[in-house]
């Protein structure tokens, strides 16, 4: 998936919080992390979620 169809996914509505952990976590998982440090990084992430608009986490994507 390419930066564009990212985008439609999310303008699409089709995007969920669970699919976005689901590709985390196999990026973790080609990183060689632990599971203790997967672990530690979806409880981040879904703080995240609880902080942060979908337009803030947008915006912050679209600076790098």
């Amino acid at each position: 998936m390419n930066r564009d169809d990212f985008l439609i996914l999310l303008s699409a509505n089709q995007w969920s919080n669970a699919a976005c952990i689901g590709y985390a976590i196999k990026t973790c998982k080609a990183l060689d992390y632990s599971d203790k440090e997967i672990n530690t990084f979806i409880n981040t992430i879904n703080a995240m979620f609880s902080n942060f608009t979908l337009e803030e986490a947008e915006e912050e994507y679209r600076r790098h």
